[in-house]
């Protein structure tokens, strides 16, 4: 019985390869890539030997269904999560796991990493993730898998497709920040700025080149009122210095996307900005179903946020009420309503397209 059942399922998958290859796809958009850091990794660290950026361990996953820990940076689920569920699709594969390949990659791929950054010297500070050059580079390798299944018809899959980009915070947290020394040779914010929207048009560019059409950039949110920044200051009050370099990068990303937009041709790309959202669930958190904006559900000394949740740890028991998980990432119940937010036509936080009107846009 277990036999004719997978017979079936195979046959229904094929079905859909053959349709969608004969130029009528089931959806409108056939698949969604993942690029990025631990806002959106599902579990690809888990796959690198030796690094020290993993959470496959309770009470990571608590609230995931069957309450098990997958590798995402929450309890629960992530803001592309409840993004692919929206638009329809299913949720992609980390590249790294032995299950990504055959049919499963015309659903997409995730290649995010935590700890990653848009620049390979954050990578090698933060020391066992994904740059995002490398994470391109292995799309590269996706993409030649996915010529071998669909032939002349890629070009219109790919411009189909979703490319999701979360990206920047640790560029700023465990690079520009550590690094800091206040010296002569120390960057100045604009310089630093500058070299990462350098690098990240880039690897934009060589997404294009491979056939993305339909990109979302999303930018960096109130970094400097995170838990472990709140635990830092004397008062409890956010870093602001933090708070402007995010928006700084911000602006940055918005003028990145107008330019991309006007020199590539058939480029459709928004940009989401989760900084507005986070600033009045942070200053105005009742009437969002928060309680505990500056502390973290899972964590260790002052704000829960000087020591990471570690394995079973026990966590806060309303995690719908808390704003952010652990020191540094946000709860299931905050990743659904910004994922609400930049899927609304009506929002103000995406630029110039909500993610559900680009799905739908004819090139």
């Amino acid at each position: 019985m277990l036999g004719l059942f997978a017979m079936i399922f195979s046959t229904i998958l094929y079905l859909e390869l053959w349709f969608f290859v004969k130029g009528a796809p089931l959806n409108h958009t056939p698949a969604i890539f993942i690029f990025g850091d631990s806002l959106a990794d599902v579990g690809n660290n888990d796959y690198i030997p030796f690094s020290s950026l993993r959470v496959n361990y309770f009470p990571y996953g608590i609230d995931f269904p069957r309450r098990i820990p997958t590798g995402r940076f929450s309890n629960g689920r992530l803001v592309l999560d409840f993004v692919a569920s929206n638009l329809g699709l299913q949720v992609p594969l980390p590249y790294l796991s032995p299950e990504a390949k055959g049919l499963d990659l015309l659903h997409g791929v995730n290649y995010a990493s935590g700890g990653c950054g848009i620049l390979n010297e954050t990578t090698r500070n933060s020391k066992g993730c994904l740059s995002l050059s490398a994470q391109v580079r292995y799309h590269t390798q996706t993409r030649s898998r996915i010529i071998e299944q669909l032939g002349e018809d890629t070009e219109a899959f790919f411009s189909r497709a979703l490319f999701f980009i979360v990206i920047g915070s640790n560029d700023f947290l465990g690079n520009y920040i550590s690094n800091n020394s206040g010296g002569s040779n120390t960057p100045s914010f604009m310089q630093f700025r500058d070299h990462l929207i350098s690098s990240l048009d880039d690897d934009i560019q060589i997404l294009y080149g491979e056939g993305a059409r339909r990109v979302i950039l999303m930018g960096l949110g109130p970094l400097g009122c995170i838990p472990s920044q709140i635990a830092k200051s004397k008062n409890g009050t956010c870093n602001e210095d933090l708070n402007d370099w995010a928006q700084g990068l911000n602006m940055a990303f918005t003028s990145l996307v107008k330019g991309l937009s006007l020199r590539l041709e058939d480029l459709l790309m928004t940009f989401v900005n989760p900084y507005p959202i986070l600033k009045d669930f942070i200053d105005n958190p009742l009437p969002y179903g928060f309680e505990v904006t500056n502390k973290a559900c899972c964590g260790g000394g002052k704000m829960n946020a000087q020591i990471p949740c570690l394995p079973l740890f026990i966590c806060c028991l309303n995690r719908t009420n808390h704003i952010f998980w652990d020191p540094w990432h946000p709860t299931e119940a905050t990743n659904e309503l910004l994922a609400n937010a930049f899927l609304s036509n009506n929002s103000t936080s995406s630029y110039p397209w909500s993610i559900r009107q680009l799905a739908n846009l004819d090139l």
